[in-house]
């Protein structure tokens, strides 16, 4: 009998218990099992490999490459670790149980006893649309000793593909289900009425709403309680509304059974069509283990194998009366029912699972069948296919870059839109970096939703995976922290700081344009230092004069008086830019709003925390902002391509390029790339009026220095702005914003550091690393004896397009030479550093409107 199995799981081991997870604990009765996570990757390490026992013959490895992430679907450049991974634990004979395509590259150069495929429903729907993920998988199909599927339609599927395809069907967790009447009953529930119709599970496309509202009308005195989260739906099929429904979102494994232990019927309202092909049975098996009496709609898969077990009907009047029937079950039928539906769970059970695999195992690695040579690899990917252009009845409307601006484009734009992502996953900034338990994501970016529709999309997209709170923003300076703004919160600043401050601004309030105009200093030059103006020369609010300011240094002073200047908002936009003031434009203003309200300063002068009030914020749960990206990505209706590098634009035959090969043709073309990318992919047909515009441009890069601390709860503040000394601007509390992010027992958060051209980072590398640390430290942040469990530094180039008082004016001769060539531009560089994910959304849905325009026809919109 083989006694190691090496497991390549697509998931981590302390996220919720899915097959993977039981394949393991199972097959660890038997022999040493290495459950191999997907890769972790760090910046500017070496790659090395941990391991942790966490049964007597179970083991938990994580491998951590060099580099952001992202750039493949597969796990190339690993074999290194896996070759450690079998010297240190002296692994001879092994079994290589496959539950992802993309570790097929870590099998070259091994020789397993045999390559088990465990296919699963949910993997066949995350590799749709991913070219690399679908070669791997054709590949690991005709390297593959045996292949195992969770659904029989998907062994159908299979069959025509590999000749040892098996069915194997997920088994429950039968105890966790079945219904407890000791158990307290959720209070969420409590207080409804009888009979309840309960469904737990993920609420998506698969829902049949129209059948949920139809039993709602038939009897309003049911109550329909559905728990889980909501994703994936078309607006147009929005969830029906009434008082007899209840969508509860999603709720934590462990408090399910509160909710089963208070229903009276469990209902499966599915559709019928092709989108429960990919249904996996395990989510009727959890049905049936509660006890209840289960009624479903016609899903191929559960009557194949549980025809006895529940009520199968179609939609309509029909599942409304078996709903009836089954709500007034005699007991000696129930009583008949349970033990069928016992029996039935049994012979599912994770103990038959692993007989099953034992014989198959054994056969197949006594019929191991030869296999064919394996191909060369370029930097440990797969070698590069050439695909060919899929013909398409009209070219189509193509958006370059998967991030929040380009998906919110494409979900604008409908069936029509193409959107071509370089990277192996969507997001843009939003994308996860993980690292020891700890989640980080590439920018500092929230949820605002100050409006409806955005705030009822993220509710739609997300379901119960998102948390709104007040934002706790915060500034150091003068050796305090105070509420964000400044301008609104000076009471706790030495007195002679608040004075200043309001008589700076009572002054603008009082002087009139002709007492400043008579007050002005003979001979004053223009870009004066800051610090050397005397309060009366800058005296009057830009919004009561006649003319605008000229730069951004004139609407400081003159918006908010000399103290406010002085104490704050210079220093904080100097650091910030790294440029003079007055060489910047004057609504380039970072660190407070453009008003202010005389009455709130007093008050903030003479109360503590008067600072911010009412600033709601939302942040998703689980997953970072990487969730909503993936949530959009999944809701759009147009093409998504990852891992399609765009390497040439033709503009004048309006047709692009990708590495492969591929020529796509296209009507109009949104480009949410950074502007030098998509004008270096023009590069051959750019007239030097318009590379003389880009190269007059600059922008600002943004270093992020990760920090993971090992202590729970260091602050319960969100942002920390910081125009000191400190190196770095604002620190990005992770930690209070997402508790979801921390490792066990500690404590996320990001140093934000903008540099550039005129403003060049002083340190690199474990310099600026501790730099930080001990900034955090001299702040009050965190403590001297606070361990640091990570450290680690990701950038994040050419993030912000610097305002200048010449920018619009190159951007005008770019923007109509692009226009001209049926281009449309939309980075995130151009939006403000504090906008949000709202303002990326609405920038791509502009752009769509724009696409509409440009191309002169309207185009289906979602």
């Amino acid at each position: 009998m083989v006694q190691d199995l090496i497991l390549f799981s697509h998931l981590r081991w302390r996220q919720q218990p899915q097959r993977p997870h039981r394949v393991a604990q199972a097959r660890a009765r038997r022999g040493r099992v290495f459950f191999l996570e997907e890769p972790v990757w760090r910046e500017g390490i070496h790659p090395y490999l941990e391991t942790e026992q966490v049964g007597d013959q179970l083991y938990v490895c994580q491998m951590y490459l060099s580099g952001s992430g992202g750039q493949t679907n597969l796990w190339p450049g690993l074999t290194p670790l896996l070759n450690e991974l079998l010297e240190r634990h002296h692994i001879k004979e092994w079994v290589a149980w496959l539950c992802t395509p993309a570790a097929v590259p870590l099998l070259h150069g091994h020789e397993p006893l045999a390559i088990v495929y465990d296919c699963t429903t949910e993997l066949q729907v995350a590799i749709q649309g991913k070219p690399g993920l679908q070669q791997a998988e054709a590949e690991l199909l005709s390297m593959a000793d045996l292949v195992l599927a969770n659904s029989p339609y998907l062994h159908r599927q299979l069959q025509s593909r590999h000749p040892q395809v098996h069915c194997l069907i997920d088994a429950i967790d039968q105890h966790h289900f079945r219904r407890n009447r000791a158990l307290p009953e959720s209070g969420r529930q409590a207080d409804l009425p009888r009979p309840r119709l309960g469904f737990f599970g993920t609420i998506d496309e698969r829902l049949d709403v129209a059948l949920l509202d139809r039993i709602a009308r038939a009897h309003p005195d049911w109550q329909l309680i559905l728990v889980g989260p909501v994703i994936h739906l078309e607006e147009e099929e929005k969830l029906p509304q009434h008082s007899n429904i209840h969508y509860f979102g999603w709720e934590r494994y462990e408090q399910l059974p509160h909710f089963l232990v208070g229903w009276d019927l469990c209902i499966l309202p599915l559709r019928q069509g092709a989108c429960s092909c990919f249904t996996n049975p395990s989510r009727l098996l959890e049905h049936l283990a509660t006890g209840h009496p289960v009624v479903s709609t016609k899903v191929a898969d559960f009557q194949e194998y549980f025809e006895l077990s529940a009520r199968f009907t179609d939609a309509g009047g029909d599942f409304v009366r078996a709903c009836e029937e089954a709500l007034a079950e005699p007991d000696i039928l129930r009583q008949q029912r349970r033990a069928g539906t016992q029996s039935l769970l049994d012979r599912v059970s994770w103990d038959r699972s692993l007989a099953m695999i034992d014989t198959l195992l054994e056969q197949a690695i006594r019929n191991r069948r030869p296999r064919p040579p394996l191909p060369a690899r370029k930097g440990g990917g797969l070698v590069p296919v050439p695909v060919p252009a899929r013909p398409r009845a009209r070219p189509p409307l193509v958006i370059l870059g998967a991030s929040l601006v380009g998906l919110g484009a494409a979900r604008q734009l409908g069936r029509e839109a193409l959107v071509l992502e370089r990277e192996g996953r969507v997001g843009g900034r939003c994308r996860l970096w993980e690292g020891r338990g700890f989640l980080f994501d590439r920018s500092g970016l929230v949820l605002l939703s100050r409006r409806a529709d955005l705030h009822s999309l993220y509710r739609r997209l997300l379901g119960d995976n998102v948390q709104w709170r007040m934002a706790e923003r915060w500034i150091h300076t003068h050796g305090t922290q105070i509420r964000y703004p400044f301008h609104a919160s000076l009471h706790g600043l030495p007195p002679a700081v608040v004075s200043e401050c309001l008589m700076g601004l009572l002054k603008l309030r009082l002087m009139s344009s002709k007492e400043l105009e008579s007050t002005a200093l003979p001979g004053m030059m223009e870009g004066a230092l800051e610090s050397t103006l005397p309060l009366s020369s800058r005296a009057l609010p830009f919004r009561n004069r006649r003319q605008q300011p000229r730069n951004l240094e004139d609407a400081i002073y003159e918006s908010w008086g000399t103290g406010i200047a002085c104490r704050f908002l210079v220093p904080y936009n100097r650091k910030f830019w790294g440029l003079p003031l007055h060489e910047l434009d004057a609504t380039a203003l970072q660190g407070t709003p453009m008003e202010w309200d005389l009455e709130q300063v007093v008050n903030g002068a003479l109360h503590p925390d008067q600072g911010e009030q009412e600033q709601y914020f939302g942040y998703p749960r689980r997953g970072g902002l990487q969730a909503l990206a993936e949530a959009m990505a999944a809701d759009m209706e147009g093409e998504l391509r990852l891992e399609a590098e765009v390497v040439a634009i033709h503009p004048e035959e309006q047709r692009l390029v990708l590495a492969n090969g591929e020529t796509i043709p296209y009507r109009g073309l949104i480009s949410t790339l950074p502007l030098a990318c998509l004008l270096a992919l023009v590069q051959d047909e750019l007239p030097d009026r318009v590379r003389k515009a880009a190269q007059k441009l600059r922008y600002l890069s943004l270093r992020l220095v990760h920090l993971g601390i090992g202590r729970e709860q260091v602050t319960d503040k969100h942002w920390l702005y910081c125009p000191g000394d400190a190196l770095f601007h604002r620190v990005f509390v992770r930690g209070s914003v997402n508790s979801g992010g921390n490792a066990p027992g500690g404590f996320a958060l990001t140093c934000e550091i903008t540099y550039g051209a005129a403003k060049p980072l002083p340190l690199e590398g474990e310099a600026l690393l501790q730099r930080c640390i001990q900034d955090c430290r001299n702040l009050g942040l965190i403590r001297a004896d606070d361990p640091v469990w990570v450290a680690v530094q990701e950038d994040v180039p050419d993030v912000y397009l610097i305002p200048d008082l010449h920018r619009n004016a190159h951007l005008a001769v770019i923007d109509h030479w692009l226009d001209e060539h049926g281009i449309l531009r939309g980075e995130a560089a151009q939006l403000e550093p504090d906008d949000g994910c709202d303002r990326e959304i609405l920038l791509g849905q502009e752009l769509a409107k724009r696409a509409r325009l440009l191309v002169g026809e309207a185009v289906a919109s979602v």
